[in-house]
């Protein structure tokens, strides 16, 4: 892990798994450095297609604050229209602390 990051966004609880859209607020998480021959199987499991970019996610590249710095990491969008039941998630909270 490279550390724990935030940008510029908003996080949405859709039952059991998240979804990150552009805005204005935040978004809190962890920054990691993946070997490029990983994402295939991470573009698989997030439900994107790199060669038509498209799926359920898109894979972005974003400002991300990690510490005093900012760098630029792949985030996945969502790439769909938000059911009714989506649920704004609160920016201070990690995705993970979502049950605590």
């Amino acid at each position: 892990m490279v550390g724990e990051g935030r940008f510029k966004g908003d996080l949405y609880c859709l039952g059991g798994f998240p979804a990150v859209m552009p805005g204005d607020g935040d978004v809190a998480g962890e920054v990691y450095k993946v070997h490029v021959e990983a994402m295939p199987n991470i573009d698989r499991l997030e439900g994107y297609n790199l060669r038509t970019d498209s799926g359920m996610y898109l894979r972005r590249w974003v400002d991300v604050e990690v510490g005093a710095e900012t760098v630029e990491a792949l985030v996945y969008i969502w790439n769909r229209d938000l059911p009714r039941s989506a649920v704004k998630w609160q920016s201070s909270k990690r995705w993970e602390s979502r049950r605590g």
